[in-house]
């Protein structure tokens, strides 16, 4: 079996699950997968054989590299034929308008949501009839774009990774650690000022995006991916925060959190919808009341309270969570189960 992918956006960049999903197919079905891949500017180039990279005279940030990039997708699609095609992303839809063949099945990964108020969802919809199977990795969204891919079997797989075959251990030398943007539209710097003065916080991020207008917080740099799972993996509590400045953020159930879990480190957080669902179920972490400063610092005083014995109760719950219900192989295994038998 061939199989390939086209994404609109590069593999890495917060979307490790594409060579997840390509992963897991190839195990199932002893199958060889190429990935179809848009190099962005300033960002890390994956190479290796079973990826393709395109690079485009204007970025593909831009209208113009976008659809550079899609119609030079699609001649490597025709080239390729493969038998099960991968479109990750609205705009990647667009390759099913100039397919020369047709594949046997066809998937959408919708890592990033439909925008209903852009003119090319509308032509979208003849391509998603053609669509077999959708995966999202959150249920409010699938649930709202749906009836767009109205000849689609759905899932839900969660944003989530294999890594507690990864053993990390380390002494707990802070508190709690957040990694993410320093965008003071997008994070509540003053509640993280707030926590570290209770507290020790490191923070990990882009420094690029601190204003001189940000309060003093205890910024410890970028690292790569390797090196800040080994510090989230020496810290007590991880904040996974970020401000619902629009739907998509609101719903969002993001890498980290998954990460954090997976190495047994609870979570202190917003209540956005998914993550409250599964903290609620499972009970490995601490829910702000709202979405206020002041809500998450107190979240983060009630982390802090936690006697001993507590403590590791919880981090019992995130390592049980993950390991029984969350990993990756559990999140696809109902999917795999359906296109093996399918295929």
């Amino acid at each position: 079996m061939k199989i390939c992918a086209v994404s609109n956006v590069p593999y890495g960049y917060g979307s490790p699950q594409i060579r997840y999903l390509l992963r897991s197919l190839e195990s199932t079905f002893n199958a060889q997968s190429i990935l179809i891949n848009p190099v962005y500017p300033s960002r890390p180039v994956q190479k290796d054989e079973n990826t393709l990279n395109i690079y485009t005279k204007s970025t593909p940030f831009s209208i113009k590299g976008l659809l550079e990039y899609l119609n030079r997708s699609v001649n490597f699609v025709n080239e390729i034929r493969p038998d099960f095609l991968i479109l990750v992303n609205p705009m990647s839809l667009f390759v099913l308008n100039k397919l020369k063949f047709e594949p046997h099945k066809i998937l959408y990964y919708g890592l990033e949501p439909l925008d209903y108020s852009a003119v090319p969802v509308k032509s979208l919809s003849k391509f998603a009839k053609k669509i077999n199977y959708v995966i999202y990795p959150e249920l409010n969204r699938l649930k709202k774009d749906i009836t767009f891919f109205s000849n689609a079997r759905s899932f839900i797989v969660y944003n989530s990774n294999n890594l507690h075959n990864l053993i990390l251990k380390g002494n707990k030398k802070r508190s709690f650690i957040y990694s993410g943007t320093l965008d003071p539209s997008l994070v509540d710097l003053e509640a993280l000022e707030a926590i570290d003065k209770k507290s020790r916080l490191d923070v990990f991020g882009s420094q690029d995006e601190m204003k001189s207008n940000i309060p003093a917080i205890n910024f410890k740099g970028v690292l790569s991916h390797e090196k800040l799972l080994e510090e989230l993996a020496c810290s007590k509590f991880s904040i996974v925060a970020w401000k619902p400045v629009s739907e998509p953020f609101f719903n969002a159930c993001p890498n980290k959190f998954f990460e954090s879990l997976a190495l047994g480190v609870p979570v202190v957080t917003y209540p956005y919808p998914q993550v409250s669902e599964l903290i609620n179920r499972f009970g490995f972490g601490f829910l702000a009341k709202d979405f206020t400063t002041t809500s998450l610092i107190e979240a983060a005083q009630s982390a802090l309270a936690l006697n001993p014995s507590g403590y590791r109760i919880l981090v019992q719950k995130a390592r049980e969570a993950f390991e029984k219900h969350l990993s990756w192989d559990i999140q696809t295994s109902h999917l795999l189960t359906v296109l093996e038998r399918e295929f």
